[in-house]
């Protein structure tokens, strides 16, 4: 699901704050004032390194190199780590245009959001800090995003709304459309779902698309308007509306994955149905290589997402559209082992024949591997401390009765780690008899 954050709270995560409170001015015999910064002492390195304000990073290069020259760092070390601080900070650009801050303003961008955060402010106080940030990068998105959160914390909606307008005329059409987007979440946490909706109304009437991209955020708020099924339904409809352009293949695939991730099997059944005519009707006309290579690619993302089941869906469309093709044959059937061993994980965790430390060790592999069921393992391992584990490896014999039944029971899981699997069978059945290693099997 598309996660909602409160931009102020995340932002005082980053710098060490976390206020529990929501922005509200204190009362004012608790409230404490400001605290007023002198400017501070910021040695001038271009001074130190002798060269100019506009200096290349080549000509800072040079200044250090001379400078070192006539400081060397045996005789004069003090002096050599002054040069070295001045010439690692004009010669990278971020820290150059943060030390060019400072230096001018006598105060950092990060100095004033941290202010900014403080809980018991006043919008007053809050808005100067912020505006006295945009002063000093007045081009910053993210600098007038907090601003607009901020005034909408406190009611001032149509303060919320120029921010907005100012960074819709200072950003590119695309970065624009994705801001719009974030504005809709700001909106989703602070007013009523009616606005949001009306918000989310005017965003798909200006990009009618951008919901096949941000299924996400729409997810989401249909979700909490409690009619999530509706989405499908949308999908459904502006998919049949579709011709049979590669474009339109966008379509398809986010009603595939709003109906798996909401388990609408009716609306999953019409979505693979439509998509199969769509890809039948596309190999007369289109270019198939184009489609193979969206549909591949989005089965990966979503195994990457841990969206397994649209992974399995995307690859087997792929695989069918060209039974030909390697990567979709070998992607298909990569989806479908990861998808059986989880499945067979989760079956041995309920199973109380399977030995313990087998379970530990194969949700360790597994996590390792496909990075998924993290929390499973550390329950797990919290469950089983270190030497109750030590203790069960050296019981060789249920151990090995153990990997046998792993053998026949989770077929999936012991083939994929066999090498493993079958060295740790050879250590424990070592030095057993013919009437044990019968015991085991």
């Amino acid at each position: 699901m598309w996660e909602q954050n409160d931009l102020f709270a995340q932002a005082a995560d980053e710098i060490g704050e976390n206020p529990a409170k929501p922005l509200k001015p204190a009362k004012k015999k608790n409230a404490p004032k400001r605290r007023k910064k002198a400017k501070r002492e910021v040695q001038d390195y271009y001074m130190l390194l002798d060269v100019s304000e506009e200096a290349t990073a080549v000509e800072v290069k040079k200044g250090y190199i001379a400078k070192v020259r006539q400081y060397p760092p045996e005789s004069h070390p003090e002096k050599f780590e002054k040069i070295r601080m001045a010439y690692e900070t004009l010669y990278d650009k971020k820290l150059r245009k943060e030390y060019d801050i400072i230096r001018v303003y006598g105060e950092s961008i990060e100095d004033l959001l941290a202010e900014a955060m403080r809980p018991w402010l006043t919008l007053r106080t809050v808005t100067n800090l912020l505006n006295r940030a945009i002063l000093i990068d007045p081009e910053s998105p993210e600098l007038r995003v907090f601003l607009a959160h901020a005034y909408l914390r406190h009611g001032k909606l149509l303060e919320f709304e120029d921010q907005f307008y100012i960074l819709k005329d200072i950003l590119s059409d695309e970065e624009w459309i994705h801001m719009w987007t974030r504005k809709i979440l700001i909106l989703l946490d602070c007013v009523s779902m009616e606005d949001v909706m009306h918000e989310l109304f005017k965003f798909s009437q200006a990009h009618p698309n951008a919901i096949y991209k941000y299924w996400k955020l729409y997810l989401e708020i249909y979700s909490q308007a409690g009619c999530p099924a509706d989405l499908c339904t949308v999908l459904e409809q502006k998919a049949q509306g579709s011709d049979t352009s590669a474009a339109s293949l966008e379509g398809y695939i986010a009603w595939i994955q709003v109906s798996d991730v909401l388990a609408n099997k009716k609306s999953l059944a019409k979505a693979q149905a439509a998509i199969k005519y769509f890809i039948k009707a596309f190999k007369k006309t289109g270019d198939l290589s184009v489609l193979v290579k969206a549909l591949l690619g989005k089965s990966q993302r979503c195994l990457d997402e841990k969206y397994f089941s649209s992974a399995q869906i995307f690859a087997d469309l792929a695989y069918m559209a060209d039974p030909q093709n390697k990567e979709a044959q070998s992607l298909a059937q990569h989806v479908k082992n990861v998808r059986g061993i989880i499945r067979e994980m989760e079956k041995m965790m309920q199973d109380e024949k399977m030995f313990p430390v087998i379970i530990v060790k194969s949700f360790h592999w597994i996590h390792e591997e496909f990075q998924v069921m993290e929390e499973e393992a550390v329950d797990m391992e919290a469950f089983l401390p270190t030497d109750l584990i030590d203790e069960m490896e050296g019981n060789t014999e249920d151990y090995a009765a153990s990997l046998f039944y792993l053998r026949k029971k989770y077929p999936q899981i012991y083939q994929h780690w066999k090498q493993a699997w079958d060295a740790l069978l050879i250590e424990k059945t070592k030095g057993m008899n013919r009437d044990m290693r019968r015991r085991v099997r």
